[in-house]
């Protein structure tokens, strides 16, 4: 099914390339080794993806490849002017997070760690006002307000 997607992508690719060519679409396939590279990640990668949704990590690792990998995988090869070390960087990235996914580290029964909603929101607002104080000590405040009648002065400035 994974590759059915891509296919599909390809041929709407191939045919948006002939009236979105000036935003960058481009049809120009690349060599067959690297359709075949292509076309074997997509394969491998989405045999390697557990259909069984057990956990959160699943859902999100299998939207992602749905929805992020399999349409640059679609770019890669539909357009040979894009490089090729990221295509390959992600595909290496994504085969070893499958591959971590199905590797179970820790026995299920050893760690529990159940949180508070309360420890949780805690943790969110610490997290949120460390960062706060980060941006103001790094930025800083400006309090220096432009009204209508500097629009010009300000435009003069940018130019």
């Amino acid at each position: 099914m994974a590759l059915t997607w891509k296919y599909m992508l390809e041929a709407y690719y191939e045919l948006f390339s002939k009236d979105f060519g000036y935003y960058g679409i481009i049809y120009a396939t690349r060599n067959w080794e690297n359709m075949l590279f292509s076309n074997v990640a997509v394969a491998l990668i989405a045999a390697l993806i557990p259909i069984k949704l057990s956990k959160p990590s699943s859902l999100i690792i299998t939207l992602l490849f749905l929805f992020c990998f399999i349409p640059i995988a679609t770019v890669f090869t539909c357009n040979e002017h894009h490089p090729a070390i990221g295509f390959y960087g992600l595909s290496l990235s994504f085969f070893i997070i499958v591959c971590f996914q199905n590797i179970s580290f820790l026995p299920s029964q050893i760690f529990n760690n159940y949180l508070k909603l309360e420890v949780i929101n805690g943790m969110l607002m610490g997290l949120f006002l460390t960062s706060i104080l980060a941006i103001s000590a790094y930025y800083g405040f400006s309090f220096k307000w432009v009204n209508f009648s500097d629009v010009y002065d300000t435009r003069a400035e940018y130019a």
